[in-house]
Formats: C-alpha cells, sequence, structure tokens
C-alpha cells in the first residue's frame, strides 16, 4: 500500500475510532480502546511508526526482539478560585415594644462570606508498550494509567 494511501488508512481508522468512543461509557471506551491496540499484532513496527511517532524508550529483550514503549505523564490543577457562600449566625437586637419598653431579642442570620476552593492536583498517565519478534513484528501489547482511553 502507498505510504499516502496507508496514512490515510490510519487517519480513517482513528477518525472511527473516536467516532465510537464519544460518549460511550468508561468501560466501553476501554473495550474499544483495547480493541484498537489488538489490531496492530501482527503488524509491522513501521505500523506503530506511523500512528505513535518514535517510542519514548526501546528496549531490546532477553529472547531477541525489542520492547517499543510509548510513554506520556501529564500533571492538571483544578479547582482554586473563589465563591460565595452563606454562613448562618445568631444576631441580639434591641427593639422598643409599643408600650415603650425595650427587650432584646436573638435572631438568625445568613451573611454572605467568600470562601476558597481547594486546588488538586492530578497525575494523568498512559503506558503502552508493544512486544516485537526479531522480525520487528509485534508480538503483543501490554498498557497500564489513567488516561490512555
Amino acid at each position: 500500500m502507498a505510504r499516502l494511501e496507508t496514512k490515510l488508512l490510519y487517519a480513517l481508522m482513528g477518525l472511527a475510532l473516536s467516532s465510537c468512543m464519544a460518549g460511550a461509557s468508561s468501560g466501553e471506551r476501554q473495550m474499544a480502546f483495547e480493541a484498537a491496540l489488538q489490531d496492530y499484532i501482527g503488524q509491522n513496527s513501521d505500523a506503530l511508526l506511523l500512528r505513535y511517532g518514535p517510542p519514548t524508550q526501546v528496549v531490546p529483550m532477553s529472547q531477541g526482539g525489542r520492547l517499543f514503549s510509548y510513554s506520556r505523564e501529564e500533571e492538571r490543577l483544578s479547582g482554586g478560585g473563589t465563591f460565595t457562600a452563606y454562613d448562618t449566625v445568631r444576631q441580639k437586637r434591641e427593639v422598643l415594644d409599643a408600650d415603650g419598653t425595650v427587650r432584646t431579642v436573638e435572631e438568625k442570620v445568613q451573611i454572605p462570606v467568600e470562601r476558597q476552593r481547594d486546588i488538586t492536583r492530578t497525575t494523568l498517565r498512559c503506558n503502552i508498550r508493544w512486544q516485537l519478534d526479531n522480525d520487528d513484528v509485534v508480538q503483543a501489547v501490554a498498557w497500564d494509567g489513567n488516561d490512555c482511553f
């Protein structure tokens, strides 16, 4: 298959996969992701290079072949900022009755209070490892992480 046709095929596969995964549950997205990974089994390493680019790490295997590792990690901060909340407080005040007597009444009042949202840090990562034989054909794939699909 010509180089342009191959790139077009992979682009269409990626588009089809992302269309299928939009609106799907997490379990459905994981199954689609794993199925897409399995499609590379039996293909030459060039297919991985075209899809993912150069691996982040290449490790020779003890029985021959290589391990292509694709890893990415990203930290995200969320939260922060302020919001208005209302606290209920007890307040005493003096009132003048119709007969001229002064008495103290206690009442609950809500007062606006500015609060700050906590800042949270989340680490997103994905590691995909492809086992290649001596002929550079993909034999197996494994993945881990919380941001792969």
